[in-house]
């Protein structure tokens, strides 16, 4: 490894736990670090970080519309730059080689494998929620769902190298507790064995049965996926319905909880002026600290609901149109759509800094060996 490929593994692994331990550092740190790595390197912008600042202006506009109409405070402003770092965090990783980026990943990796005897302490012991170096359990989960998806489309080694490590990822998932993070975790493991061409229906129900029965096994496990279950009897219209009139959330385990708040949220929503429900209350109204309904004690816990909130109908249907488009136009399309869709319909990867981060390396991984360095190969 050369010098300057050692300087930005350095920094991009800083960042990463920077990013875990306090994001609010990167606001400040991105673009110094960003600026310093394009003065040190022969920074080329474009091919794909064209079209990325290309389809960042709508939002832009929606943003400027609403500081000229209604104000929310500079909490938006701040809230607005967040997406400014991860449109920077892109230009900044789409000129480090794929080697170094590659190796970022194998360091994180052995860092969590080395976690997991304190993993099992903390979740087994303890008790608790396991974080590792992050300031939520739910963070690191759908991080370790992210290097799912590296060694089972990336990963280039033997088959039984590859799944050792997945089935390892697999039991830091289970120590965090996060029933989305072993929820997509699964739904990945399912879709890959059922997305091969494995030459026949018995080899498949040779490898799919006892698949199945491990995952059954795993959510087992875990306490939080038990008491999901102990809730089932109010999955009804009626009781949904009465608790989102009171704006009484809490208590009926976390999915349904999820669902009264998330209907509860866009009730009040629609009863805004019209305006705003076409262009939105503003960025980071969903965000803790900054709620704009009293109700609120947590974030919405669903990026689609965040961004429709956030930035109106309008914005919403931008937004929707260019996720399709990426979709559509990444190779592997169906492994990204659930670690992106799944994850943001529970949690809230959007405002989830280590997410987004691992989530950008892995695809400028895939773009460049897929399609070349600055040659997107693609029409508007």
């Amino acid at each position: 490894m050369s010098l300057n490929n050692l300087i930005v593994l350095t920094i991009l692994f800083g960042l990463f736990v920077l990013s875990g331990y306090d994001h609010r550092t990167l606001y400040f740190l991105y673009p110094f670090l960003g600026a310093l790595f394009l003065l040190y390197n022969n920074f080329k912008l474009k091919g794909h970080p064209t079209l990325l600042i290309r389809y960042f202006i709508p939002f832009c506009i929606i943003f400027c519309f609403q500081i000229l109409l209604y104000f929310e405070g500079w909490f938006s402003v701040q809230g607005f730059l967040r997406y400014i770092v991860y449109l920077l965090l892109f230009i900044f990783i789409y000129n480090v080689d794929s080697l170094t980026l590659r190796l970022f990943i194998k360091l994180i990796t052995i860092l969590l494998f080395i976690s997991i005897p304190y993993g099992f302490y903390v979740s087994q012991i303890q008790h608790s929620r396991f974080e590792f170096i992050f300031d939520h359990s739910n963070h690191l989960a759908y991080v370790c769902v992210l290097l799912t998806l590296y060694f089972l489309v990336l990963f280039k080694s033997t088959k039984a190298k590859k799944y050792a490590f997945i089935a390892l990822i697999g039991i830091v998932i289970l120590f965090s507790k996060s029933t989305g993070g072993l929820l997509t975790y699964s739904i990945l493991i399912i879709y890959n064995i059922f997305g091969r061409n494995m030459g026949g229906v018995f080899k498949k129900l040779v490898i799919i049965v006892p698949t199945v029965f491990l995952l059954i096994v795993l959510m087992s496990l875990s306490d939080r996926f038990i008491q999901q279950l102990a809730f089932l009897e109010y999955y009804n219209f009626s009781f949904i319905l009465e608790r989102v009139e009171g704006h009484q959330a809490g208590g009926v385990g976390s999915g349904l909880w999820r669902i009264i708040h998330w209907l509860s949220i866009l009730a009040n929503f629609f009863n805004e002026h019209i305006i705003k429900i076409l262009f939105g209350l503003g960025f980071d109204t969903m965000t803790r600290g900054h709620y704009h309904y009293s109700f609120m004690i947590t974030d919405p816990h669903n990026d689609f609901v965040k961004i429709f909130v956030e930035i109106g109908i309008i914005g919403f249907i931008i937004f929707l149109y260019l996720y399709r488009k990426f979709i559509l136009y990444i190779p592997k399309t169906y492994y990204f759509l659930i670690v992106t869709l799944v994850p943001m319909m529970l949690g809230n990867i959007i405002v989830n800094f280590p997410y987004m981060f691992v989530f950008t390396i892995i695809i400028v991984i895939l773009l460049k060996e897929k399609y070349g360095q600055y040659s997107p190969s693609y029409t508007t």
